[in-house]
């Protein structure tokens, strides 16, 4: 399982609120680096992207290979719909979050639920610019993260 290092965690997020203060940089520390460290032996990897999750996700194919990098996108074309439908089809249990509105489920302190009318992930870093967590933006195998290319003033 993937996991950002603790002892990384502690050196850079000494206050234990660096997703307020800088939220790229915590998602960097938390989701980016783990991620890389746990694929980069397989040189492929395999996501639950949608096409339907927003703008920057609608030309997304079900394969893309890109400077190394495999991306195996098996949900790529599935709608919402087709999410449910497969659930209910094979009776697995809803995320019980999906009841209380969040429709798409992030960190804890980044994610809420979402209001009637609302797209599905205006709930994840409400109130900022951020969309994506961007462990889908390195398109390179990225040298070998470090803690301290996450660190960011006070």
């Amino acid at each position: 399982m993937a996991k950002p290092d603790i002892l990384d965690v502690a050196g850079v997020d000494t206050s234990g609120d660096l997703w307020n203060r800088h939220a790229d940089a915590c998602c960097y520390l938390r989701k980016v680096v783990p991620l890389v460290q746990a694929v980069t032996p397989y040189g492929a990897w395999v996501t639950g992207r949608k096409r339907h999750q927003g703008d920057s996700r609608e030309a997304l194919q079900p394969i893309k290979a890109s400077d190394g990098w495999v991306k195996i996108n098996p949900l790529a074309r599935w709608t919402k719909q087709d999410v449910f439908r497969f659930i209910a089809q094979r009776g697995l249990p809803k995320h019980p979050l999906l009841e209380q509105g969040y429709l798409s489920i992030g960190c804890q302190p980044c994610t809420r639920p979402v209001s009637p009318g609302e797209y599905e992930r205006d709930g994840r870093w409400a109130g900022l610019t951020k969309a994506e967590c961007r462990i889908h933006a390195f398109e390179t195998p990225p040298a070998e993260p470090s803690a301290a290319s996450a660190a960011v003033p006070d």
